[in-house]
């Protein structure tokens, strides 16, 4: 994830997850110069985040918005101050995103195992067009049957399992582009 705080630019090196934790990014001046990496802790609360960084706690509120075609765009508002990020797009459990180029730019991403289970049914293949929603696999988990859906719309590149495989939390299920 890369964005803008201010006058600096940021760019996430792994992806923060969960409510609360440690992430490292790298950061610079919007102006240019050199990148820096440091490690940033981070705390979720009901209006949005804070952010533990080396010069102290910013707090920002998040804000969502879907566009007509149902896209969710969203927005990071620095509490009492004129911080903003554009351009957000927060990873669901199970979910893991490509970036690619300086840009970027979303690539695709990655939908992985969320627990062990069985792989019942496959309702798709690669190079198959995805609607946001659409049924993707059914898996048998703790005894009771599990779909998966597409968490945005795209072209499925790769199908990682078979019908009948068991899987570990974490295994790659499926890459949509």
């Amino acid at each position: 994830m890369i964005g803008t705080i201010g006058d600096w630019q940021i760019e996430f090196l792994e992806v923060p997850r969960g409510r609360s934790g440690r992430v490292s990014l790298k950061v610079r001046p919007k102006a240019g110069g050199e990148w820096r990496e440091m490690q940033v802790g981070w705390v979720t609360d009901a209006q949005g985040i804070l952010l533990e960084l080396p010069a102290g706690m910013s707090a920002y509120d998040i804000r969502s918005s879907k566009d007509d075609d149902g896209a969710t765009h969203m927005q990071l508002l620095g509490r009492g101050a004129s911080g903003e990020w554009n351009g957000l797009r927060f990873v669901r459990q199970g979910e893991e995103i490509g970036l690619s180029g300086a840009g970027g730019a979303r690539k695709g991403w990655k939908l992985k195992a969320q627990m062990p289970g069985k792989i019942l049914k496959i309702l798709v293949e690669a190079g198959a067009d995805v609607e946001r929603g659409q049924s993707l696999m059914v898996m048998e988990a703790m005894k009771m049957e599990n779909e998966i859906k597409a968490t945005g719309a795209g072209k499925v590149s790769k199908v990682a399992v078979v019908l009948g495989q068991a899987v570990e939390t974490g295994a790659l299920l499926l890459v949509i582009e």
